[in-house]
């Protein structure tokens, strides 16, 4: 387990030329729910971390979304598709904070068996939310209610891939 540092982690909100600040004035300028518990003091500032099992048609995978104090958040994930036509899939979390749900969303392609795109599909995306930033605790506290809801849908698009993928592999194989 890494060593707990807490004056390393609350230094950028200690003003400058301070000697000495209670723990108590920090967390409060960073908003800290009142009472203070010993986890706040010491998770307090971790970023969140949420992840989900994805599951719908043929398409099974992951995600994951970190969210860190100064609202920058990581999503990544990985889909697999086990079927035999390209499969379009959305992913999209929500978080329930004080002024309506906070949205991260993903949507792609993963191929089928007899489609052109690959089966399995990665991703990894940046951004940053101003709103975990202003109002860390209280996205903190709503972000154990986060859901994610996960689609998928073979449409004409996919299925004329699939079509093109199967008649090309028939052609590349029979050389």
């Amino acid at each position: 387990m890494p060593e707990l540092d807490v004056r390393a982690a609350l230094a950028p909100v200690t003003p400058t030329g301070t000697i000495a600040i209670s723990v108590d004035a920090i967390m409060s300028k960073l908003g800290a729910p009142r009472p203070l518990t010993v986890t706040d003091l010491v998770h307090g500032l971790d970023p969140v971390t949420l992840s989900f099992r994805l599951n719908a048609g043929t398409c099974t995978g992951s995600c994951e979304i970190v969210v860190s104090r100064d609202g920058g958040v990581t999503y990544t994930g990985r889909v697999h598709n086990s079927g035999g036509l390209d499969a379009r899939y959305i992913a999209i979390t929500s978080i329930p904070v004080v002024f309506g749900p906070m949205l991260v969303a993903h949507q792609s392609t993963a191929g089928g068996t007899f489609g052109l795109d690959p089966r399995d599909d990665d991703w990894h995306e940046v951004g940053q939310s101003q709103l975990a930033a202003n109002d860390w605790w209280a996205f903190r506290g709503a972000a154990v209610r986060a859901t994610t809801q996960f689609g998928t849908n073979t449409g004409a698009f996919e299925i004329l891939s699939s079509v093109v993928g199967a008649g090309t592999g028939v052609w590349v194989f029979s050389l």
